[in-house]
C-alpha cells in the first residue's frame, strides 16, 4: 500500500470514527427526549458505520465514500423531518459538499474514478431543501423545543464547523504539497538532484536584465561519455552523472550548478573576475576521482568552457560563448578548461 493510500485510509478512519461517535451521542439524546423512532433508526445507522470500518480496512474507499454520502444525506433529511429544520441537521449539507470535492481531488491523484461531486452536491441540496420545506408546511414529527433544541443546534453547528475546518485545512495542505512537488519537478533534475536547464535559464536571464558584468558561467561536458555508456552500461553512466553532480556541488560551493542536458552541466558564479581556480580545481578533482565498478576503477574527465559576461551581452550570446570554448577544448585534446 503506497503512502497516499495509507494517508487516505487514516483520514477515512478518523472521519468514520467521528461520525459514529456523533451518531451514538445523538441516539442518547433521542432516547432522553422520547424520540423512540429515531433511537431505532440510529441502531441501523450505527451498524452501517461499523460496517464502514470493514470497507476502510479492505481499502474499498470508493465504496465507503459513496455509501457515506448516501447515509449522511438520508440521515440529514430524516432528522430534519422528525425534529424540524431549526435543529440544525440541514447544516450537514455544508460539511458534506467540501468532503465530496476533497474526495474528487484524491481520486484524481490516485487515478480512481470520478466520484461525481456535482451530482451528489445537487442531491444533497435538494434533500436539504425538500426536508426543510416539508417541516415548514407540515411541522416536525416530534415537536420538542427548549433545551433539547438548543443542545442539538449547538452540537450540529460545532460538528459542521469542525468538518469544514478539517477538510478545508486538509485540502489546502494537499494543494500546497502538490505545488511544491510540481515546483521541484519543474526546476530540478530527478537523477542528479541539481537544478535543471529551465531553472538556470531564469538565473542567467536575471543576470542579463541586471547587466551583471561580474557574473560568469562554465559549460562542462563529460569527455567520451558515450564510450563509457557503451563499455560499462547506462547504469554506470548514471552513477557517474550523480557522482559528478556531488563533486561539483562540493567544489563550487558558492555557485549555482545545473544539469544542462545529457552529460552537459552549467555552473553560474559571480566575482570581480572569472574564478579560474574553482573550475581548474573541479577539473583536477574529477580527474583524480575513480568509481569502483565490479573490481575495477572507472575514471573519467571533463572539459569546460568558461565565459565572463560582457557589458550588454544577451543571454544566448553568453551561453554560445561558453559553449564554443567548451568545444574548442574538446577539439584540442579534452580534460581542460578554456577561457
Amino acid at each position: 500500500m503506497n503512502k497516499e493510500m495509507k494517508t487516505n485510509q487514516m483520514v477515512s478512519y478518523v472521519t468514520n470514527s467521528a461520525i459514529l461517535v456523533l451518531v451514538l451521542l445523538m441516539m442518547v439524546i433521542y432516547n432522553y427526549i422520547g424520540a423512540k423512532s429515531l433511537v431505532v433508526y440510529s441502531y441501523f445507522v450505527t451498524a452501517f458505520y461499523l460496517l464502514n470500518f470493514f470497507f476502510i480496512y479492505k481499502t474499498w474507499l470508493r465504496l465507503y465514500v459513496w455509501t457515506t454520502y448516501a447515509m449522511l444525506t438520508i440521515y440529514m433529511a430524516v432528522c430534519t423531518v422528525m425534529l424540524g429544520y431549526n435543529y440544525g441537521f440541514n447544516l450537514y449539507s455544508m460539511s458534506t459538499i467540501p468532503l465530496i470535492y476533497y474526495v474528487k481531488y484524491i481520486a484524481k491523484k490516485l487515478g480512481g474514478k470520478d466520484p461525481k461531486p456535482v451530482f451528489w452536491t445537487i442531491a444533497i441540496m435538494l434533500s436539504c431543501t425538500i426536508s426543510s420545506i416539508y417541516t415548514v408546511y407540515h411541522g416536525p414529527v416530534y415537536k420538542i423545543g427548549g433545551v433539547p433544541q438548543i443542545v442539538f443546534l449547538g452540537i450540529n453547528i460545532v460538528t459542521v464547523c469542525s468538518f469544514l475546518f478539517y477538510f478545508s485545512r486538509r485540502m489546502v495542505i494537499l494543494v500546497v504539497e502538490s505545488e511544491e512537488k510540481l515546483e521541484i519537478q519543474a526546476n530540478f533534475d530527478a537523477l542528479t538532484k541539481l537544478s535543471n536547464r529551465y531553472f538556470m535559464r531564469n538565473i542567467l536571464l536575471n543576470a542579463v536584465q541586471e547587466n551583471n558584468t561580474k557574473a560568469w558561467i562554465a559549460m562542462i561536458d563529460i569527455d567520451k561519455f558515450k564510450v563509457i555508456n557503451d563499455n560499462y552500461g547506462h547504469n554506470v553512466g548514471d552513477q557517474i552523472l550523480k557522482h559528478l553532480a556531488d563533486i561539483m556541488t562540493q567544489v563550487c560551493k558558492d555557485c549555482i550548478v545545473s544539469r544542462w542536458g545529457g552529460e552537459e552541466f552549467l555552473i553560474y558564479g559571480e566575482g570581480d573576475s572569472v574564478s579560474t581556480d574553482i573550475i581548474q580545481q573541479l577539473r583536477k578533482t574529477v580527474e583524480d576521482f575513480s568509481l569502483p565498478i565490479n573490481d575495477q576503477l572507472v575514471k573519467f574527465t571533463i572539459t569546460a568552457g568558461v565565459s565572463a559576461r560582457e557589458d550588454g551581452q544577451t543571454m544566448d550570446k553568453w551561453i554560445i560563448s561558453a559553449d564554443n570554448k567548451l568545444y574548442s577544448g574538446k577539439a584540442s585534446g579534452r580534460n581542460k578548461v578554456v577561457y
